[in-house]
């Protein structure tokens, strides 16, 4: 007879029973015999399940790491875009960039600023893509345990 399971196919042997002692004592030895092979069997599982849900929570804290670079990095995007706004503010303010240079200036700092704001539009999209992901992974990882309980 054969049981597939998710990881580990298990066999069960089914002991043809005859008369006589020998039989019943070749019956035990195989029950026995089994009775092993099941506990190896479960103790593989154990153990690769435990594997898999080392490597996950690895996972999850390689994520948590990069996540946390992410922030970092947008929030020193943002002080820096708050800096060039209040330049740009103080600059329009001075008398509307009277000179070239001052106009030159504030064209670039407009530019600069425009381009801040979409790069950190896209890195606030991948942050907040990847705080659903370690919500996901932990979950999952949740999941596992309790199931292993």
């Amino acid at each position: 007879m054969y049981i597939d399971t998710e990881e580990c196919p298990i066999y069960i042997q089914t002991i043809q029973s005859e008369r006589g002692h020998n039989n019943v004592d070749r019956f035990k030895s195989k029950l026995i015999e089994q009775k092993e092979e099941y506990e190896q069997q479960i103790t593989q599982l154990t153990r690769s399940h435990n594997e898999q849900v080392s490597k996950l929570c690895h996972e999850v804290e390689e994520s948590a790491s990069v996540l946390h670079k992410y922030k970092i990095e947008l929030d020193s995007m943002r002080v820096k875009l708050d800096g060039q706004e209040k330049q740009i503010i103080k600059n329009t303010n001075n008398e509307l960039c009277p000179n070239r240079n001052l106009q030159i200036k504030c064209i670039k700092l407009k530019s600069e600023n425009r381009r801040l704001k979409k790069d950190l539009s896209k890195l606030s999209i991948k942050y907040d893509k990847l705080i659903n992901e370690m919500e996901e992974a932990r979950q999952y990882v949740l999941e596992m345990i309790t199931n292993l309980n």
